[in-house]
């Protein structure tokens, strides 16, 4: 990084802490100085073009926007997280279309930077280490929206970086319980957006190349998934209750399909905001049916073209939200 000729001046922070701590890290130094906007980029990002600078600065130089999120094309078997949480669950709960609000690289106005900031000094305690690490891209994403900040996404090329998917576990966790502990401090706002919303959406999927071999992964982990389910039953079936008999079934099929999914997630984060579950039950007891959804629509998406695949991916958020409406609206 030193080493590399570059026009501007270049500045290396020294951290302990993860890419979370390094971002509140860079926050800390900059923030008070007079930069008009502030950009992140992940370290292992290898595809990253000049123009895409271009693109995401001119949002905001142009008074588009504060807040710049990119929309990359990427591979089937990529971006699980994103999909199957984050996505439908930003929709479901503020109707806001953000379709990659983990993306990882982001573009930010001064003035937003400085709410950042200061968000970062309220966060709950109960969040802890998960935001210096993996938790810190939601948490930018979901202060926007507390703020109700102008955010713009620009449609990118392919996204080509390290590997994640043996991280999955570990990002999912840290992801999990930072949304669902800032969701809880914005009651108030995702209540009062349960309304119709129509959905547009970029076809993000890209076939051209898969990063790993996700078969062999799948069947590894999914067998692990049933015997965890198999020792848990009795939880299962008590903290789902009447809705246990959907996993039941898809446990049978072997496959998690969207709806079921959707389901389980509601309830996990139903009992969440009315502190009924720790974050400790939370990790360890959602965080193997995520994984094997994941692996469920690699499954499906095998048989599917891009678009199609894509579709269900959109299809689950706008499920999510019509049971959000049904079930948590009377509630909250």
């Amino acid at each position: 990084f030193k080493n590399t000729p570059t026009t501007c001046r270049k500045i290396s922070l020294k951290t302990t802490h993860g890419k979370g701590g390094n971002l509140i890290k860079f926050l800390d130094s900059f923030v008070q100085d007079d930069f008009n906007l502030f950009a992140t980029f992940d370290a292992d990002l290898i595809s990253l073009k000049p123009s895409w600078i271009i693109q995401m600065t001119e949002k905001i130089l142009n008074h588009n926007a504060e807040y710049v999120i990119p929309i990359y094309s990427r591979s089937l078997y990529e971006g699980s997280t994103t999909n199957h949480f984050c996505f439908p669950l930003i929709y479901g709960l503020f109707g806001k279309i953000i379709r990659q609000p983990i993306a990882g690289d982001f573009m930010f106005s001064h003035d937003f930077c400085k709410k950042l900031h200061y968000s970062l000094k309220e966060t709950p305690i109960s969040i802890g280490n998960n935001i210096l690490d993996y938790g810190i891209d939601i948490f930018f994403t979901l202060t926007a929206i507390k703020y109700k900040i102008p955010i713009s996404q620009v449609v990118l090329d392919k996204k080509i970086h390290k590997p994640s998917h043996l991280k999955m576990e570990k990002m999912f966790s840290q992801i999990v319980v930072t949304m669902f502990e800032i969701i809880k401090t914005l009651k108030t706002d995702f209540v009062s957006s349960i309304n119709s919303s129509e959905i547009n959406f970029y076809n993000q999927y890209s076939q051209e190349f898969e990063i790993f071999s996700h078969k062999s992964f799948g069947i590894k982990k999914r067998k692990e998934i049933f015997i965890f389910l198999n020792k848990n039953e009795k939880f299962y079936k008590s903290f789902l209750r009447k809705n246990f008999k959907y996993l039941k079934n898809c446990h049978y099929n072997g496959f998690l399909s969207n709806h079921c999914w959707v389901i389980i997630l509601l309830n996990f984060l139903e009992k969440y905001l009315k502190n009924e579950l720790s974050n400790i039950l939370l990790v360890k007891y959602l965080t193997p049916l995520f994984i094997w959804r994941s692996i469920s629509h690699w499954i499906q998406a095998e048989k599917l073209t891009s678009f199609e695949a894509e579709n269900e991916i959109i299809n689950q958020a706008i499920f999510l939200r019509k049971s959000i409406k049904n079930i948590m609206i009377n509630q909250f």
